[in-house]
This record gives structure tokens, sequence and C-alpha cells, in this order.
């Protein structure tokens, strides 16, 4: 009886310590998607700034360019210790911001043109609740608990209409 009680602790020990890490892993997912997303914008608005030259964007691809490292990084451990839905949703979310980021960073948006990809924040928001969800569902907390321990304010975009 007090072998089978012990492994039952080390069961429980063990379910505690995986949940702490997939909300670990999640905290600093999301941080690391907004230094990103950040790190983005701030490419938008000097492409934009008509004073703005190559010797104020060049610095700000560097920081995106190290952002995005630390998202694939980080995505690396995110996918060791969640499950198959969650996994798909991070991956997801990276794939959106890292299109994102190569138009910008290439200079292709934001932009007008008709034949523009225009990155519409809707699809993300989307990708970024289901995220929320299946993690939430992962450790066994509500939606609104875990977002409490996240970033609580929605994404924004630079949208600047500016043709290129």
């Amino acid at each position: 009886m007090r072998l089978y009680k012990e492994a039952l602790r080390q069961r429980e020990s063990s379910a505690r310590l995986l949940n702490a890490e997939r909300l670990t892993t999640y905290i600093d997912f999301t941080e690391v998607v907004d230094r990103w997303a950040s790190a983005i914008g701030t490419i938008e608005m000097i492409d934009v700034d008509p004073d703005s030259d190559e010797a104020q964007r060049d610095p700000a691809v560097v920081t995106c360019e190290a952002a995005a490292a630390k998202a694939n990084a980080v995505l690396t451990r995110f996918r060791l210790v969640h499950e198959e839905d969650a996994v798909r949703f991070a991956d997801a979310v990276y794939s959106w911001i890292l299109h994102w980021a190569n138009d910008v960073v290439d200079g292709l948006w934001p932009s007008t043109h008709p034949g523009a990809d225009q990155h519409h924040l809707f699809d993300l928001g989307f990708i970024e609740s289901d995220l929320h969800r299946a993690v939430a569902d992962e450790v066994g907390m509500s939606k609104d608990d875990l977002a409490a321990l996240t970033r609580t304010e929605p994404r924004k975009l630079g949208g600047t209409g500016k043709r290129f």
C-alpha cells in the first residue's frame, strides 16, 4: 500500500511539473511573439515615415530577426511539452507572424495594392484564441484564469495605407 501511495504521489508531482512547464512555455511564447510583433511594427513605422532612412531601418531589421530567432527557439521548447492541438495552433501563430515579418522586411507591406496580402488581424486573433483555449484545457485552467497570466491587450498591426 505504501509503494502504491508513493507511486501516486510521484505521478501527481510529475503532472504538476508538466503543467508548470506548459504554462511557462505558453507564457514565454506569447511574450516573445509580442516582442517580435512589436519589432515588425517598428519597421512598418520606419517604412511609412518620409523622414526615415536605411540607417534607422537596418537596426530595426536586425532586432526583428533576433526576435524571430528567439520565437523559433521558444516554439521548439513549446513543441516538446504540449499536446498536438496546442502545438498545431502555436505553429500557425508562428507561421502567420513569420509571413507578416517577411513581407514587412521585404518592403511588401503595408500596402494598399489590390494584390497585396493584407495580413488580416482577424485571422491571427482566431488562431491565438484557439491556442489559448488548447493550453487552458491542457493545464486544467479556465480561459480567463490563463488570460490573467498572459497578454490581455489585442494585437495591433500598422495598417498605414502607404502605397509601394
